[in-house]
């Protein structure tokens, strides 16, 4: 019998399993209960150097999102692997906790969680990010949760397992936080508060000695804005993603901009409001590319705009604007501050319109591009220069039961090449001067969408 030699079964270095596995992790999407799938199991089967790399992409982060029984029966689940297996605890590096029901006491009284807490930070690799989310089936994702007792968790939970630690901080939808919740995290550089009420100790004003120093901030919905300028160190903030809805102007969040100043790099103001979501064929709702626009009539009009003359080091800008009500208006009165000496290399708009106020796609026309374009040929002065225009069109149509979805597929035909038709005429009787400039990079590109009966 023949035996193999060490040349018919070469060895991988390890350099390379890893790569190998990390490939897979990184294509591998995360399920609701944070799982990668069985790709990134099937790699942890293959051998003992496959497995330890593999169960470091597994566990590094662990979501905690299930109603009370099944949260119990995981946390058990998760504390007995810990137990046989210890060095899991040396890969989680996120934990994610929805408060489901509206939970919240357990994450500082039960005792099977905190004793993963203690495994998981008590080893040398202390958690990197936390977010902590209220129940996202309240009120359609939209409602938020009060905590009106806060201290239990802060002693409990935040102040040994999380102030000391984590980088990156994520609060969605939460009332009656502390603002030591933030302040209190001197390695935080990255922080999400969407809708989330902050406050101040019930002692009064804090003054914070050791402020941490934040690189990116993204704020939706968050009050009181102003704290923010107290608890944190600005003077570094490299990105700024603002998230205007129900915000009439954007004078707290300018505040922000002016703290961070030339550390600015990124600015992005966007809006949820025109978020798309895939709807399932067998739906009712019949349109174009299968989806569906989430239509908020109640819909403030929005006419902010910010002051970018301290952000000269600013590279990278994305803004909206509703047509036709802000009509560019708010867009145009942001770069109009930016100094003739600057740094932006990419500036990206998104146009929505029809969503408040129905229109054809020729209405994108009527806005000031000839304003538009001379602010560009100011900010560039032939740098080298990426221009990016969306237009986002939500179009009502007779989708009732008696229409056939031949008709509307034709209806929805005639709307797109509408707008194709609308697109070419921006660019080649609007836009072609900065297009035309040998140093600029343009891309336009449309959407549409039927506005339903269910929006």
């Amino acid at each position: 019998m023949a035996h193999s030699s060490s040349s018919d079964n070469p060895q991988l270095s390890p350099d390379i399993i890893e790569s190998i596995i990390d490939f897979v992790a990184q294509n591998s999407a995360r399920n609701w209960n944070g799982s990668l799938g069985k790709d990134i199991l099937n790699c942890a089967l293959v051998n003992q150097t496959f497995r330890h790399r593999a169960q470091f992409h597994i566990f590094e982060a662990v979501y905690i999102r299930h109603e009370p029984k099944y949260r119990i029966e995981r946390l058990q689940n998760l504390k007995d692997l810990i137990k046989t297996n210890p060095d899991i605890s040396l890969s989680v590096q996120q934990l994610f906790l929805e408060c489901r029901g509206l939970e919240y006491a357990w994450i500082g009284e039960d005792p099977t969680f905190l004793n993963i807490m203690e495994s998981i930070t008590g080893n040398g690799r202390p958690l990197r990010k936390l977010t902590l989310e209220a129940d996202e089936y309240i009120d359609d994702g939209y409602g938020t949760m009060r905590i009106p007792d806060f201290q239990p968790l802060l002693e409990r939970f935040f102040r040994p397992f999380i102030l000391p630690f984590i980088t990156t901080l994520v609060l969605d939808r939460l009332e009656n936080v502390p603002i030591e919740v933030i302040a209190g995290c001197p390695q935080l550089v990255d922080l999400e508060l969407l809708h989330v009420e902050l406050v101040e100790t019930s002692e009064g004003a804090v003054t914070f000695h050791s402020r941490p120093a934040l690189k990116r901030l993204a704020t939706r919905l968050t009050t009181p804005i102003d704290i923010l300028e107290k608890a944190l160190d600005l003077s570094r903030l490299d990105t700024y993603e603002i998230c205007r809805d129900g915000l009439p102007d954007l004078r707290s969040e300018q505040r922000i901009i002016d703290a961070a100043g030339a550390s600015l790099h990124v600015l992005k103001i966007y809006s949820l409001n025109t978020e798309c979501k895939p709807v399932s064929h067998s739906s009712s709702t019949i349109h174009v590319s299968d989806h569906v626009i989430l239509v908020n009539e109640e819909i403030q009009s929005f006419n902010g705009s910010c002051s970018l003359d301290n952000s000269v080091r600013l590279h990278t800008l994305d803004m909206e604007t509703n047509i036709p009500e802000d009509n560019l208006l708010s867009v145009l009165s942001t770069i109009e501050t930016i100094p003739a000496q600057n740094s932006l290399r990419t500036f990206s708009v998104s146009c929505n319109f029809g969503i408040q106020e129905a229109c054809g796609p020729e209405a994108i026309l009527a806005a000031d591009w000839h304003r538009f374009c001379s602010e560009i040929l100011r900010i560039t002065q032939g740098e080298s220069f990426s221009l990016s225009i969306k237009l986002h069109y939500v179009y009502s149509g007779d989708s009732s039961d008696e229409q056939d979805n031949e008709d509307l597929e034709i209806e929805d035909i005639d709307i797109n090449d509408r707008c194709a038709s609308t697109v070419s005429r921006l660019r080649s009787e609007k836009l072609s001067k900065p297009t035309n400039l040998p140093t600029c990079t343009f891309d336009i590109s449309h959407t549409a969408y039927r506005r339903t009966s269910d929006d």
